[in-house]
Order: C-alpha cells, then sequence, then structure tokens
C-alpha cells in the first residue's frame, strides 16, 4: 500500500536537505533540555512550603511503615499505586520531610518533560516537539501533582512512554513493540489503575486508519493482556472497604475535572486548551475524509526531521489527530459513564494522564499559528502568545495558592497546647495520620494520647482507616479518665453530623473552653472536664 493511499491523499513532493534537518533536530533537542531544566526548578520552587495535604495523609504514612507492614497493606488493604508505595518507602531512606518525599513526585514530573516531547515529535513534528516540551514544564495540574506526595506524576510519564511505545508499533509493526507496550502499560496501572483507559483510547483510535493498518487482532490482545493484569488488582480494590470515591456526582467534581483539564489556569486555561482540544478535532476529521497533507506536518515533512517521508510516517500522520482526541476523550467518557452507572469516580486526578494530550494539541494550535501567511501573521502571532499564556497560567495560580488544607498548623496547635494527661479525639478516622506524621517529627513529644481511634502513637495501621467517627460507646471510653479532651473534626459529609452528636454527649460532664478552626476545613474543640 502506498503512503497517499495509507493517508487517503497524495502527498506532496518534499525537498529534504539534511544539513537543515540536523540543525532542526539540535535546535529542538536544544529546547527540550531547557523546558526539562524549567520543568526541575518550577517543581523545585517552595515544593515543601505548603501544609501535608488529605490526599497526602496516606502516601506520606506508606514511607513510615516497614516493609513487612507494606507488605500487608498492599495485599490485603491498599493495592492500587501499590509500586509507588514501595517507590516511596525506599525513597524515604533519603529522609522523610515534605521537600524530601514531594520530590519523588518532582523527578516523574521533569522526566516526563523529554517523553512528551519526544511523543510530539513523532506525531508532529520537531517545532510542535518544542512547543510542547515548554508547556508541559509550565502545565500547572502536572505541577500541581509534581508537589504531592501521590502516585500520579509516575502515572502520567509511563501513559505518556506507553503512547510513545504505541505509536512506533502503529508506524513499524513487530512483536518487540506490542510486547513493549503490554510491559509499559502494565507497569503504568501499577501506579494508577486510571491510565488503563489511556490504553483504551490509544487503541480506539485505531478507527482512523485504513482497515489494513488497523492490525486489530493483535492489538486489541495486547489490550486484553494488560486488562489480564489489572483484573486482580481491580478485583482486590473493590473487596477493600477503604472509603474512598465521591458521595456523589455533581458540579464540583464537574468542575474539578475540567480545572485539570484547563492546567489549573481557570477560565483562561480552559479556554486555551479548549482550543487545542477543538483544533484536534478539526484535525481528525480532515485526516479522516482524505485531507491531511494540509493538517498533519508529519504527512509532508519528516516525522523525524531526520529522514524523507517513510509509509509508516504517513500512516502516523493519519493516526495522530485521532490519537490526541481519543485520549483526551475516552478516558473521562468513561469515568463519567461509569460514575453514572456504578460508583462516583469522576475525578480530576484520575484524568491527569489525560492532559498531555491536551498539552500537545495546544501545541500544534500555537505552531500553525506561528506558521500563518503574512498578511494575517501579527494577529496569529498574537493568538499564538495569547494560548501559550493560558497553557502556562496555572502554574502562576499553583504558586501563589495558598493551599486549602492547613493539617500541619492543626497539629501543631494540639502538641503545643496539648499535654500527657489529655485525652485526643480524631474524626474521621483517616485524619489521624497527619497527627501521626506530625508526631514522629516532634522530639520529644509532650502532647495528649490517643483517645480515638485508640491504637498508641506509632501503632496506627494506616490502611485501617475507613472514613469512620466514634460511636457513642468509643466516644465515652475514650473521654472517660481524661482532665481534658482536645476533638478534631475534619468536615466530610458523612462524619460533620456524627461529630455533631459526638460534641453533645460531651455535656454537661465537660464544657467547651477552646475553638479553632483550620482550612481544609478542619475544626479542632478543647473541652476541660467540669469540677463536681
Amino acid at each position: 500500500m502506498s503512503s497517499a493511499a495509507r493517508t487517503g491523499g497524495a502527498l506532496p513532493a518534499v525537498a529534504f536537505d539534511p544539513a537543515t534537518a540536523v540543525r532542526r533536530g539540535r535546535s529542538t533537542a536544544l529546547v527540550v533540555a531547557v523546558a526539562t531544566v524549567l520543568a526541575a526548578v518550577n517543581a523545585a520552587v517552595g515544593i515543601g512550603s505548603k501544609s501535608i495535604a488529605r490526599d497526602e495523609g496516606f502516601s506520606v504514612s506508606t514511607s513510615l511503615r516497614s516493609w513487612s507492614s507494606l507488605v500487608r497493606l498492599s495485599l490485603h488493604t491498599e493495592t492500587n499505586a501499590w509500586l509507588y508505595a514501595f517507590a516511596l518507602k525506599a525513597w524515604s531512606s533519603f529522609g522523610t520531610s515534605m521537600t524530601v518525599l514531594r520530590a519523588l513526585s518532582a523527578l516523574a514530573f521533569v522526566a516526563t518533560v523529554p517523553l512528551v516531547a519526544e511523543l510530539a515529535r513523532r506525531l508532529f513534528g520537531a517545532r510542535v516537539a518544542a512547543v510542547t516540551a515548554v508547556l508541559v514544564a509550565v502545565n500547572g495540574s502536572m505541577l500541581m501533582h509534581a508537589q504531592l506526595v501521590r502516585a500520579y506524576p509516575f502515572g502520567v510519564a509511563a501513559t505518556a512512554l506507553g503512547a510513545l511505545v504505541f505509536v512506533e508499533e502503529v508506524r513499524n509493526p513487530r512483536r518487540a513493540t506490542i510486547a513493549a507496550w503490554i510491559a509499559v502499560s502494565v507497569v503504568a496501572v501499577q501506579f494508577n489503575v486510571y491510565t488503563f483507559l489511556a490504553c483504551v483510547a490509544e487503541v480506539a483510535a485505531l478507527v482512523a486508519l485504513p482497515a489494513a493498518e488497523r492490525r486489530w487482532g493483535r492489538r486489541v490482545l495486547a489490550l486484553g493482556a494488560v486488562a489480564a493484569v489489572l483484573g486482580p488488582v481491580l478485583l482486590a480494590i473493590s473487596s477493600h472497604e477503604e472509603g474512598q470515591g465521591l458521595y456523589s456526582l455533581g458540579r464540583a467534581e464537574v468542575l474539578n475535572v475540567a480545572n485539570v483539564y484547563a492546567g489549573r489556569g481557570g477560565a483562561i486555561g480552559l479556554l486555551a486548551f479548549g482550543v487545542g482540544g477543538g483544533a484536534a478535532v478539526w484535525l481528525a476529521w480532515r485526516a479522516r475524509t482524505g485531507r491531511p497533507a494540509s493538517a498533519a506536518p508529519a504527512a509532508v515533512a519528516p516525522a523525524s526531521g531526520l529522514a524523507p517521508v517513510a509509509p509508516g510516517d504517513a500512516v502516523v500522520a493519519a493516526y495522530a489527530p485521532a490519537l490526541l482526541v481519543a485520549w483526551a476523550v475516552v478516558p473521562v467518557t468513561l469515568l463519567l459513564a461509569a460514575s453514572l452507572l456504578t460508583y462516583p469516580t469522576f475525578v480530576g486526578r484520575y484524568v491527569l494522564s489525560s492532559v498531555p494530550a491536551l498539552v500537545i494539541a495546544l501545541a500544534v494550535t500555537i505552531d500553525r499559528l506561528s506558521r500563518a501567511a503574512a498578511p494575517r501573521r501579527p494577529v496569529a502571532l498574537l493568538g499564538a502568545a495569547a494560548l501559550a499564556v493560558g497553557g502556562a497560567a496555572g502554574t502562576y495560580t499553583w504558586h501563589t495558592d495558598g493551599g486549602t488544607e492547613n493539617w500541619t498548623a492543626a497539629a501543631h496547635y494540639v502538641f503545643d497546647r496539648g499535654a500527657p494527661d489529655e485525652s485526643l479525639v480524631i474524626a474521621p478516622d483517616v485524619a489521624r495520620l497527619f497527627f501521626e506524621y506530625e508526631r514522629g517529627r516532634s522530639s520529644p513529644y509532650t502532647g495528649p494520647e490517643p483517645g480515638w481511634p485508640a491504637q498508641p502513637w506509632g501503632g496506627y495501621g494506616t490502611g485501617d482507616h475507613l472514613y469512620r467517627s466514634p460511636s457513642a460507646a468509643e466516644m465515652a471510653i475514650a473521654v472517660r479518665s481524661a482532665r481534658r479532651v482536645w476533638v478534631v473534626v475534619g468536615r466530610e459529609q458523612p462524619n460533620t453530623s456524627v461529630m455533631a452528636e459526638r460534641l453533645r454527649s460531651l455535656g454537661p460532664t465537660f464544657r467547651l473552653v477552646e475553638q479553632q478552626t483550620f482550612t481544609g476545613p478542619v475544626d479542632i474543640y478543647l473541652y476541660e472536664r467540669v469540677t463536681p
């Protein structure tokens, strides 16, 4: 099959200049290197300044467990992202400060820059790769997770690598490439099970290719192999009583997903990435209708910048825009469908692995505008600059955000004022993780002792949290011999009403003497026993 037949239209003749191609390749490599350094600096700025966040609590606590305890946790309680838990445990040998623990995520973010840039180069050429590298380095959504002790940056990096391998499989199908794609995808789902949705998107995008190029059999079987490995993980997760997930699917969850897709750039970010996403749809439509020549540069210029167009490059040119559309749309659509039909899981961080698709689409749009003809060039360049600002707005938003949680201050508020003969009640029980972490960093510790959850300090099984509040009997036991009682209430939907009843049960034996609210939101109450 000829290159023209594969792309649905004739390819124009290309005058290939090896010297020019080499210079372009070197320039692109330099830009990618600078963007990688920029990502490292961006991730390093203020990495340890923000308080430990609720979602970091579990990850941080895993670094404090023994190896044997971590194995039991991964097998019986928290199977999702088990590979990250082990990597974090090993990494914690360098230290357990927030700066050190978060640095592991930052490294994954930095590695994502050249991976996504190389993917963009294979799909759309060197110029788009250069723009993509910069946009990844300043993307607010990826930056945010680069400064959190969470597995998601590893999921993004592994997904980008998997897409890169799959594109090579589309360009030049071989047993080695399909085996490599299976291996990378299996690793990715061990960091985050939701990266499997990107694998589905990569296979679904094959519909853009001529029937002879789709090779459905081998690629669907490869997807099935990944699913077979993922199956036991999903079964283990579904059997765990973790209390995770949403309470409902509503406006807040939709805005959360939109914010991730907008790179945390607000309205300007949403507009910028929306334009990029629209451009990707337009490119896919043109390729599907047999007019890719003016839309996909890989069809009119070497995708690698180092060799003339080969038949495989023409196939990639047809596949490229479809991949971006499927990668951005399929995961979020499947999550929304699952949330409506089964259990709410429509969460922004679960679609973080799709953000590179929107970044590349935005880079393609900026590149197209920069190529505008002379009469429209000033306006086009202005539009390109505006889109670039929108793509970078999330970096400013994240760095200037004071944070929505302040568990660190809440813990030290109690520790600095409490005494060993006082009791500490923390609800929901998962909030104990923050106090456990900060208690371990307080030497010597002279604060109140655990009343509920009742395990001694250092003995709280981090996988045991069920987002519970104390029962009436447990509350009575927790306060029965205490002179003063500290009650920490993390305001979550099922917890707030229960704890309001538990606080009422303290009277008239105890009287409220102090109350403080921290962002989170977290309420702290101090009760003192009434002298008979």
